[in-house]
């Protein structure tokens, strides 16, 4: 059993999507091991607000059920754009923005919130 993400924004392993929130988080400056919710030990940090850094709509969010409201999913793929050009080296994880991105664009359309299902 794995983690699927509507519009075809994610279709895979909870290992692996948990290892993708924590490489976007490196990317940003945050470090996952401490914040709320994905630290092993204690309270953690408290993440920085959806509007100082809209990668925490995605990463701070449940890896199994709950959506990104459609209001949400715009910000979200403008931030993961601006990203790319930080993974030249990481093939694996641009092909997931990218996917991510495409499927975040295409909710925008729809006019449609992304499902974690």
């Amino acid at each position: 059993m794995g983690l699927d993400v509507s519009h075809d924004c994610f279709s895979g392993s909870y290992g692996t999507f948990n290892r993708y929130r924590e490489y976007l988080c490196s990317l940003v400056g945050i470090d996952a091991t401490k914040m709320q919710g994905l630290c092993d030990v204690g309270p953690g940090l408290e993440w920085p607000t959806d509007s100082e850094e809209p990668i925490c709509i995605m990463v701070n969010h449940s890896d199994c059920d709950g959506d990104i409201p459609k209001e949400d999913v715009l910000p979200l793929a403008n931030r993961l754009k601006e990203l790319l050009p930080k993974m030249e080296n990481e093939e694996r994880w641009k092909q997931k923005t990218e996917q991510w991105i495409e499927g975040l664009m295409f909710a925008h359309e729809e006019g449609d919130k992304v499902e974690f299902r």
